[in-house]
């Protein structure tokens, strides 16, 4: 029973120290093309996730799915890790600009 809450208690720390940076601008294009070639998209949808539009269904919730995975910033039992969803989108807006827009 020892060695095996010491197994467990490794995996959890290998798990745990996961290394993860940020996504540089060739990585996100990377990304959405495999998550285009996993989850095909109609050209009307793409046009609409380049101006920032996200229609409701299928094909784009698993496309937008895909990205978040792959990027590394969502986890289907954790959710969104909001620590790395920071960083990865971080903006040149100070505090008050972030205040006045929220």
């Amino acid at each position: 029973m020892k060695y095996l809450i010491a197994i467990f208690a490794i995996i959890a720390l290998v798990n745990a120290n996961e290394e993860w940076s940020v996504k540089s601008p060739a990585e996100m294009k990377a990304i959405r093309l495999e998550c285009l070639k996993e989850n095909a998209l109609d050209d009307e949808y793409v046009k609409k996730l380049q101006q920032f539009e996200f229609p409701d269904v299928e094909p784009v919730r698993k496309h937008l799915l895909c990205a978040v995975k792959k990027m590394g910033v969502f986890c289907e039992h954790e959710g969104y890790n909001v620590d790395r969803i920071a960083k990865q989108f971080k903006s040149d807006l100070d505090e008050a600009e972030v205040l006045a827009i929220s």
